[in-house]
């Protein structure tokens, strides 16, 4: 979806769908439910020491799978929203902005081409967790430069379109 809506029309909304990064963190739950289910199945019949080791184990495991499942679903889409005040970034499973970045600190907007690696997809969904880069896949994205000369990256699926509404909002 994208367009613009709200009230009097002042509001432009775009989204992003997810790909390879959430792909590989959702693969990584079953696995790493197995290898708690494994940890548990090998000390069985262990002495007392080697059970609880194996059992922090595999609670250490199934709190990680918990984790990666929920990262997975946070980087399945996300909502960019463009208002007369704000840039407000948005995930399905979490209400409320998930980073707004004010538009009178807003220097320029521009569209780019995104790499998405490991280390810059969206890993914490939480809400008040300021990130640079808000890639869920590789591909079209919005860059903003605030005032504070810092970058910020978010994937966007039409970051043209965007471009225009900030330019409209201004």
């Amino acid at each position: 979806m994208t367009g613009w809506g709200g009230g009097a029309g002042r509001t432009w909304r775009g989204t992003a769908g997810g790909g390879w990064p959430g792909v590989v963190v959702a693969l990584t739950v079953p696995a790493l439910l197995g290898g708690s289910l494994l940890c548990l199945a090998a000390t069985r019949s262990a002495a007392l020491p080697v059970r609880l080791a194996g059992a922090a184990t595999g609670a250490a495991l199934v709190v990680a799978a918990l984790a990666a499942g929920l990262s997975a679903l946070a980087m399945s889409r996300l909502t960019v929203e463009l208002t007369p005040y704000q840039v407000l970034v948005r995930h399905p499973l979490l209400r409320g902005p998930n980073a707004a970045v004010p538009l009178r600190q807003i220097r320029r907007m521009r569209a780019v081409q995104a790499s998405a690696r490991p280390w810059t997809v969206w890993w914490c969904p939480w809400p008040g967790c300021w990130r640079r880069t808000v890639l869920i896949r590789s591909g079209p994205a919005l860059w903003l430069e605030p005032t504070s000369g810092r970058s910020f990256v978010v994937s966007l699926d039409d970051p043209q379109a965007a471009v225009d509404a900030f330019r409209r909002l201004r």
